[in-house]
């Protein structure tokens, strides 16, 4: 077993398969639950995640028939409205799947209650207009949440306010910033598609994800395709992974019996460096010199051990070409025009203590995450603090290929971005890319989490 405190710098060839790895177990049933729907004067769309209980449309917006409500109306043209003394429902039922349109005279709300949809569940989309629900539980980037229909299919999107998602030119234009639990959208298609919001695979207690847009993205000199997906906000941390080892139950010396790798380190319990120890009953954090706090990155974990994290939670360590886009701000270091930085948030070498532990300011140590300056996507510590594992062995070659790279098929060494707390701003630019022996651990190796957005 190695464990090497500096870069391996050989490049090597065998035949290893793309690992898999069980995931933590995420429930797809039905969850009771409730929403509240917030309604606002005048014309707005809304829609729900939830299933209701009794669906018929009187009993779902009882609470609403008074003299606030002038309408509600579906996609076909049916309404529930007031005539003579009586509220007439020509809409039938609350379809989960479905946005509505609403009048409002004044401001309400209302509350329905019943089961949870997956937020994966597949809103079939004809050619015309029509209103569609929003399912996630929290905001998303309309270009994410639309990803799935970005195509051909789709002419626009448009939510209550008027702004509207297109594409121009060759590029899709967010007008609408972020979708909201709560909201419906107006949708025009020009044929038949598929709908999916990403979000049926939660992350761990205390990781939280971001939207990485997808685009056409220039690296190493050669125009990418890359498609959108979700990063965590920051490296994973100590206590984040004591909770996976706990889970799986992982060997006391930090040893375990991959599905794909058979019994592999995933991270040195033994070594002096690493900061957490085991009880007898479970890993508990420790500390040490390199990782005084359980909020600093995990360090002495191997490729086999990230990988398995990001397995064990739903998703998979970035691809290098990933991960190099995500650090320069995706598309929004290109809108910004800082795309082109050395470093993830920063071209200027004075200011790069604002955003990167690195060896002029760590005393060689790990620092928590996100106390640096956020890049232009929100994402914390892209350049130093810990070199970040990527799933793809490591090659001459990068990019490998145009569309979704995932690095040559074979090798001996994996691929580490970032730099780190121990090495030189030189050494730290987002487009250093280096080998390292999956089952090497070291004191700067950690990672971070990443989700395809479907």
């Amino acid at each position: 077993m190695k464990k090497f405190y500096s870069i391996g710098l050989i490049i090597l060839a065998m035949i290893i398969n793309q690992p898999t790895f069980p995931q933590k177990e995420n429930s797809k049933a039905p969850l009771s639950g409730e929403q509240q729907i917030e309604l606002s004067e005048g014309y707005s769309f809304i829609s729900s995640r939830i299933i209701a209980e009794n669906p018929d449309m009187l009993i779902v917006m009882a609470s609403v028939l008074n003299e606030n409500l002038d309408f509600i109306r579906n996609s076909q043209g049916q309404v529930l409205r007031k005539i003579g003394p009586n509220w007439v429902n020509g809409i039938g039922d609350w379809i989960v799947e479905e946005g509505y349109l609403i009048k409002m005279f004044a401001g309400d709300s209302f509350i329905i209650e019943g089961d949870v949809v997956d937020p994966v569940t597949p809103i079939q989309l004809e050619a015309g207009f029509q209103f569609v629900s929003y399912f996630p539980e929290t905001p998303m980037d309309a270009l994410l949440a639309f990803e799935t229909i970005l195509g051909d299919d789709l002419d626009f999107v448009r939510n209550s306010q008027g702004q509207i998602l297109r594409k121009i030119g060759p590029n899709w234009v967010n007008g609408i910033g972020d979708c909201n639990p709560g909201e419906g959208y107006l949708i025009k298609m020009l044929n038949d598609d598929v709908l999916i919001y990403p979000g049926g695979i939660q992350p761990p207690p205390g990781v939280i994800l971001l939207p990485v847009i997808g685009g056409v993205f220039e690296l190493n000199g050669v125009d990418v395709t890359i498609n959108s997906f979700q990063m965590s906000k920051h490296e994973i941390t100590h206590d984040q992974y004591i909770c996976f080892l706990n889970d799986i139950g992982c060997n006391a010396n930090g040893s375990y019996n991959d599905p794909v790798y058979g019994n592999v380190e995933y991270i040195d319990i033994d070594g002096g460096a690493c900061a957490i120890a085991y009880n007898g009953t479970a890993f508990y954090f420790v500390g040490s010199r390199y990782a005084q706090t359980e909020d600093c990155p995990v360090i002495v974990v191997s490729w086999y051990g990230a990988n398995a994290y990001c397995q064990w939670s739903g998703g998979r360590l970035p691809t290098e070409a990933e991960w190099e886009a995500a650090a320069r701000g995706a598309t929004a270091g290109q809108a910004a025009g800082t795309y082109i930085d050395r470093w993830a948030g920063t071209d200027i070498g004075s200011q790069l203590s604002n955003y990167a532990w690195y060896l002029v300011n760590s005393d060689l140590q790990t620092h928590p995450v996100g106390t640096k300056t956020e890049n232009e996507i929100d994402l914390h510590d892209m350049t130093g603090n810990v070199w970040e594992w990527c799933c793809d062995w490591h090659g001459g070659t990068f990019p490998y290929s145009n569309n979704n790279p995932t690095g040559p098929p074979t090798g001996f060494t994996r691929v580490i971005r970032s730099g780190s707390f121990e090495y030189y701003a030189e050494y730290c630019r987002v487009s250093d890319r280096n080998p390292a022996y999956p089952d090497q651990t070291c004191t700067s190796y950690g990672f971070r989490l990443m989700i395809p957005a479907r």
